[in-house]
């Protein structure tokens, strides 16, 4: 195969290609799989984000299964924005009684559950903006924003990992350190993009009652 991998499929031939060892032809689909798992925690840019509505059952919601971490959650209704606060599981328990019933204002993360206080006094959906694990490459999901837009970071990591499996070469101090490099230069190029995407607006501060129309 000539050029740069742009399928899961280019991928796996463009790393036998580079790592030069049969033996890891089996293994392939199993180094991709945990290259992208550690890539998923170390990559912090807008393509990592994600954003859904989940309904509230008894003041909880469930999580999306690739769900790493929050960065934003609402309810709305009506027309209406409540932007909610994040609380620590102890002050979440010490501050709300499952008594109290109201337009949800703070939550909690629990496990995969987002747990929501006051308890909901009507139906109300939470939306979530969210950071999201990296899009796993198979044959049914050939692609992803990653290989696209970074196939060197792949190919790079892809080996890194696969000495984890015995494949030993003199140049992998040189392609760990570049994969490393070269995550950095992911994420600088990801707060570019999100700090030049728009003007800054200043944000008044956020209440317990705070709405925001839309």
């Amino acid at each position: 195969m000539a050029g740069v991998p742009t399928t899961y499929a280019e991928l796996k031939t463009s790393l036998l290609a580079w790592m030069d060892d049969a033996t890891l032809t089996d293994r392939l689909g199993e180094i991709i799989g945990l290259t992208e798992r550690r890539l998923s925690r170390k990559l912090n840019t807008p393509e990592m984000e994600a954003s859904t509505s989940l309904a509230i059952v008894n003041g909880s919601a469930v999580l999306p299964v690739d769900f790493m971490e929050m960065r934003a959650a609402y309810i709305e209704y009506d027309n209406f924005r409540t932007e909610l606060a994040s609380l620590s599981p102890a002050d979440f328990n010490l501050h709300y009684s499952t008594e109290y019933t109201g337009r949800p204002t703070q939550f909690s993360v629990s496990g995969s559950n987002m747990m929501l206080r006051p308890l909901p006094d009507l139906t109300y959906s939470v939306f979530l903006i969210y950071k999201q694990m990296l899009p796993a490459l198979s044959d049914g999901n050939p692609t992803n924003w990653l290989l696209t837009k970074w196939p060197d970071l792949y190919i790079g990591s892809c080996i890194v990992t696969a000495a984890a499996y015995g494949f030993e070469d003199q140049r992998l101090p040189l392609v760990s350190s570049n994969a490393e490099a070269l995550i950095e230069e992911v994420n600088e190029a990801g707060q570019k993009a999100r700090h030049t995407s728009g003007p800054l607006v200043m944000r008044a501060p956020v209440g317990d009652n705070y709405l925001r129309r839309w």
